[in-house]
């Protein structure tokens, strides 16, 4: 390999990934900790190799073993990229390929934490990302059925947890169970390196390490007597720190204790608190040092990328081969290798929950539809019926009271929760449910790439335009829940692109049927999407025929859709919310448009200016045109009178149905601005500065909005619900706001969201009667009802992130 492997900016390339790597171990490193397998099957485990390094070398030093890790890993990372950049060079793309995988190397390394740092993920991990680009290159057919057989093995080994760190390496709490005796030396070998684990007092020990580190410190309001920790030999013979007494601050201090030889026992006196950190070693001062300079190699890794830099700009033979050599199929494949890698990323961040008003109601919704109902009975306990309690505190988010006594109804439209109830009918509930979020979450980036073609833009500029629609925080933040947002897009331009597939090919009649069905979808999603009905028309060809076989399509489900809302809300235009034209005011036009100029180009970046260049450039198609302005305008103007757009940046999702036009339509702008340049060079560089710009502001913005949180955050719900359900009482009441949706869908418990004073009151005094015992479940920025109850007080219970569950206890 070595002699093949001869080129210089190679070589730079190489040397900069693997201290960049070395640089971010280090730093990632200096505070985690690591468990040396106690078991003798744990030391065949790829994440236990590393460790035998320096059980060669007699060490146990946590931090000497880091160091190792951090060194080894980042070696068998330059060594794998140097071997897939040796294969590639038959076909013109070592360079490209060894740069892409030290780049997913170095993400990973980055955002790993720190305890997953220590494994071998990494490694592998970088082994199949660069595989599968070498699968992309000029190989003979054999040869890239067994790269795409090995992409295929090594993730699937990948998602079964077979590289990944065991529970007992991520948790060294669970170590501690080794202190419960003596430490002696023919147990050595099930000590972890680095515990979190309570310190063992006045118990005979033995060690041939070279110090044990204590942290402790002298318990506050106790002056005196002195407070000390030490070691006592078995002679009585007392040894004290080396940084001698423990300063009385009331702050934590770690004290390194000389181990003797022979018995020892570590001794406290006075009012000393010893931590849950030990830490056997010998040496870890050095290591800890050599890792705490992870600026140096930081600092050479960029010195020995610029080396490679300019040894491509000053070399035209190294400089000629970085142009990569795609085959036609090969380029096809991209995408979807692309959508597969998106749908990979995302699948850890599905938000599957009934948190909210919204996502409870939806998936409360599907739950009715999936066992054959449209409406349920008021959960109101039959000993509190006649307590005189307003029934519409038992109504919970996401529901509605009927004009039925004793009934209730879902407050959103039925096209969601159909969608799910379908996907429950064929698959159990822990599947359905992120599999129609998954879906829609790919249908508008294909159907955004989709419309783009047909609207002229090349495979790169469609590509690009999805991609943007794919990492804009709004499509993110909302797709990833069970909410009406992103499928609204989807099914809106859905129906768009099959519009203009009728116009383009007229000859394909039932197309139309189609887009008739697929524009009822979108209605059924969210009835405003009938907002969209100007630009299908537009998009659509202006014959009869097409336009009597759309409304075939869409009317069976209109005329449902009535029937629905006529069954449930007494009229057909009405839903859940009533009647909505309360929520309309011109007043909200000004402060939503100031909302729409100062977040739109956050969310979609500046590049969004592009499409106000749109109506006026001579060059793109009056029709493209036409449909991008219309399908924009509708939109934007119909929910710039809404009462709720301004408030927030995630309340723009409204928006959404849009903007795979705003995508599209900007893009169409920029690829002319590209297509006039002179000689296409600087076209093709302004286009390449523009995709990597895009894509950097939108991952900013995805990080800075915490985009991918959602379902971290909305876990909480059913926690705590699930909660309740083990730990109350079955005859408890639960008094709730935001959560009783969550309740509702995975608790059996009665719930009550009291109004007022007068209220609570009311509610204290029929719970005591029916005796039924009082809990409480709010947020920590949502506590103004637990005041209203008086005559006994609050005792908390539970958390889980920022809600807290109480208990009434009454005086």
């Amino acid at each position: 390999m070595s002699a093949r492997f001869t080129t210089r900016s190679e070589r730079f390339i190489l040397a900069g990934v693997a201290l960049t790597l070395v640089a971010l171990k280090f730093r990632a490193t200096v505070a985690a900790g690591i468990a040396v397998p106690a078991r003798l099957g744990d030391w065949l485990h790829p994440t236990s190799w590393n460790a035998v390094l320096t059980v060669w070398n007699g060490q146990w030093d946590p931090f000497v073993i880091r160091l190792n890790n951090a060194l080894f890993e980042s070696a068998v990372a330059a060594a794998a990229l140097a071997a897939i950049a040796v294969s590639c060079r038959g076909s013109g793309c070592s360079r490209w390929a060894m740069l892409t995988g030290g780049v997913i190397q170095i993400v990973i390394a980055s955002m790993s934490p720190p305890v997953l740092v220590e494994s071998w993920t990494q490694p592998w991990v970088v082994a199949l990302a660069c595989t599968a680009l070498l699968a992309l290159t000029r190989f003979r057919s054999w040869r890239l059925g067994a790269l795409l057989l090995f992409i295929l093995v090594t993730g699937a080994a990948w998602t079964a947890g077979w590289f990944q760190p065991h529970a007992d390496e991520r948790s060294p709490a669970a170590t501690a169970a080794s202190f419960s005796g003596p430490l002696t030396t023919e147990i050595r070998e099930q000590l972890p390196l680095s515990v979190r684990a309570p310190v063992p007092l006045n118990t005979p020990l033995t060690s041939r390490f070279g110090y044990i580190a204590v942290s402790a410190r002298q318990q506050p309001g106790h002056p005196s007597p002195p407070a000390a920790i030490y070691i006592e030999r078995s002679n009585g013979e007392k040894l004290a720190p080396l940084q001698g007494d423990l300063p009385n601050d009331g702050q934590w201090h770690r004290l390194n204790l000389p181990v003797p030889s022979g018995l020892f026992s570590i001794r406290t006196t006075g009012a000393i608190e010893t931590g849950d950190a030990v830490e056997y070693a010998a040496g870890s001062r050095l290591a800890g040092k050599a890792l705490r300079a992870w600026p140096l190699p930081a600092l050479l890794a960029v010195i020995a990328f610029l080396g490679g830099a300019l040894t491509l700009l000053s070399v035209p033979v190294e400089r000629n081969v970085w142009r990569p050599h795609w085959q036609v199929r090969e380029v096809r494949v991209l995408p979807w290798l692309a959508l597969l890698a998106y749908a990979a990323v995302l699948v850890p961040f599905l938000d599957v929950y009934a948190g909210g008003s919204d996502s409870a109601g939806y998936l409360g919704s599907a739950r009715l539809l999936a066992h054959f109902q449209t409406a349920t009975v008021l959960p109101q306990p039959a000993d509190l019926a006649h307590a005189g309690l307003d029934p519409i505190g038992f109504v919970p988010r996401g529901f509605a009271r009927a004009a039925q006594a004793g009934v209730m109804v879902p407050t959103y439209p039925v096209g969601l929760p159909l969608l799910f109830c379908l996907a429950l009918w064929g698959l159990p509930e822990v599947v359905a449910i992120p599999a129609v979020i998954l879906f829609h979450l790919l249908a508008g980036l294909v159907l955004t790439y989709l419309l783009g073609r047909l609207c002229s833009l090349t495979r790169r500029w469609a590509f690009g335009a999805a991609a943007a629609v794919g990492l804009c925080p709004l499509y993110l933040f909302m797709g990833l829940q069970p909410m009406s947002d992103v499928p609204a897009l989807v099914w809106v331009t859905g129906a768009i692109v099959l519009a203009l597939v009728v116009r383009q090919n007229p000859e394909r009649l039932p197309t139309a049927l189609w887009c008739g069905l697929v524009t009822a979808v979108a209605v059924l999603i969210r009835p405003s999407n009938v907002v969209a009905l100007p630009a299908i028309l537009v998009a659509l060809p202006w014959r009869a025929r097409f336009l009597v076989r759309w409304v075939v399509g869409g009317l069976p489900f209109a005329v449902a859709l009535a029937a629905y809302n006529q069954h449930l809300y007494g009229h057909p235009f009405l839903t859940g919310y009533g009647s909505a034209g309360g929520l309309f005011s011109a007043e909200w036009l000004a402060p939503t448009l100031l909302h729409y100029a100062v977040w739109l180009p956050i969310l979609l970046t500046p590049a969004l200016g592009a499409f106000l260049i749109l109506p006026f450039l001579s060059t793109i198609p009056v029709a493209v045109r036409r449909l991008m302005v219309i399908w924009v305008v509708t939109f934007a103007g119909f929910y710039a009178t809404y009462s709720c757009t301004h408030e927030s940046w995630w309340y723009l999702r409204f928006l959404l149905p849009m903007v795979p036009a705003l995508a599209v339509g900007s893009a169409l702008v920029l690829q002319c601005r590209v297509a006039l340049a002179p000689r296409g060079r600087p076209g093709v560089g302004f286009g390449t500065a523009l995709a990597l710009g895009v894509a950097a502001w939108l991952l900013v913005a995805d990080r800075k909005l915490y985009v991918l949180e959602s379902g971290h955050g909305n876990q909480v719900y059913r926690d705590c619900a699930q909660w309740l359900e083990r730990q109350a009482p079955a005859n408890a009441l639960v008094v709730c706001s935001y959560t009783s949706g969550a309740l509702h869908y995975y608790s059996h418990l009665a719930y009550y969201q009291p109004s007022g004073a007068a209220d609570a009151a009311q509610l204290v005094a029929a719970a005591s009667a029916a005796r039924r015992p009082l809990f409480a479940e709010f947020f920590v920025f949502d506590q103004q009802p637990l005041p209203w109850f008086t005559g006994g007080h609050w005792t908390q219970l539970h958390r889980a992130g920022d809600l807290l569950i109480w208990r009434w206890d009454p005086a």
